[in-house]
């Protein structure tokens, strides 16, 4: 996309009155949901993770998730989103990661596969322990995913802090980087439990880093949103997810005064669209109403809307389009 292009074989569509941008980027959305729309429209999130992580998601067979994810790329391919951090945490065997990983190939969209560790109560588990899951992200590695040229590259989806003893998250840490590759997690968003906490044990460990992109992060205070700062952390919010299920206010305009640029995500496939403009418009709308909060406390009016729709759509705001490398998570 430019002026003067060399590209005489190209066919030319005439944009006259039309936006062009660049295509994209969801930062995390679990793809193989997509068949459950709607499911969890009136769930809260001890309702999702009963529901769809212990109960629908041991279910799954590899042709479920194969249907999942193809489909589900193809929909944000329709909605303008061309890469992907495909958060896949239903790996019940090799051959559901193998279905999934099939699913987004055969779509054609650029996508970060993160493998997740997570372990859903399977009657009967292919996996022995959780070695065998480390193991099995390694196959991959070393096989379809050796490469970080092509369409669909890896990365590494952590099971929940707190689901887990601490000394197999950093096996699941330890994993992604002998890998070389980038770690998603849900961070912050349970309120009343240690689950999706540990950010000061991560940061004491030495295990914070900017090939981390930690998701929602609602609960954390200043200190610990600003230890995912200092660490060159990236952070994705999923406006719809949190509002809906209590996980609190999204982190926008906090992570915005430390220096981070959030990115956004659609998140479940299984209640919210897979357009990033309906993250986008309740992401802004929410972020206006906390900068106007200021003013209704004065018993006014803002004189001004804050942040801008451009900035919404630009790199002042959301860090959501892709600029050059297109696995780049930002």
């Amino acid at each position: 996309m430019g002026e003067g292009l060399d590209a005489a074989d190209a066919e030319v569509l005439d944009a006259t009155g039309c936006v062009v941008m660049p295509g994209f980027i969801d930062t995390h959305r679990h793809t193989w949901q997509t068949p459950f729309r709607g499911i969890c429209a009136d769930w809260t999130l001890g309702d999702y993770f009963r529901g769809m992580r212990l109960s629908i998601s041991p279910n799954c067979e590899p042709d479920d998730i194969y249907a999942g994810n193809y489909v589900g790329a193809l929909e944000a391919l329709d909605a303008g989103v061309t890469t992907i951090v495909d958060f896949s945490h239903c790996n019940n065997s090799p051959e559901h990661a193998d279905a999934a990983l099939a699913g987004l190939g055969d779509a054609g969209i650029r996508a970060v596969f993160a493998y997740g560790y997570f372990a859903a109560p399977v009657t009967e588990p292919a996996f022995e322990g959780h070695a065998d899951r480390l193991a099995d992200a390694r196959r991959l590695r070393e096989g379809p995913l050796s490469g970080d040229g092509g369409l669909v590259t890896m990365g590494v989806a952590l099971t929940e802090l707190g689901l887990i003893p601490f000394e197999q998250t950093v096996a699941e840490v330890g994993s992604a980087r002998e890998m070389g590759v980038p770690i998603v997690m849900h961070t912050g968003c349970v309120w009343g439990s240690s689950v999706t906490e540990g950010i000061p044990e991560l940061d004491h460990h030495g295990l914070l880093g900017p090939d981390q992109v930690h998701v929602h992060c609602n609960r954390l205070d200043e200190r610990d949103l600003g230890r995912l700062s200092e660490n060159h952390c990236k952070v994705s919010t999923s406006p719809e997810t949190e509002l809906q299920m209590g996980m609190g206010h999204p982190v926008i305009g906090r992570a915005m005064a430390l220096g981070m640029r959030p990115s956004l995500s659609c998140d479940i496939a299984s209640s919210n669209s897979g357009d990033l403009f309906s993250q986008m418009r309740i992401g802004l709308q929410f972020e206006r109403c906390m900068r106007n909060d200021a003013a209704n406390a004065r018993n006014a009016m803002p004189e001004a809307l804050e942040p801008t729709v451009r900035e919404a759509l630009g790199p002042g705001f959301f860090a959501v389009h892709r600029k050059g490398d297109a696995h780049a998570v930002k």
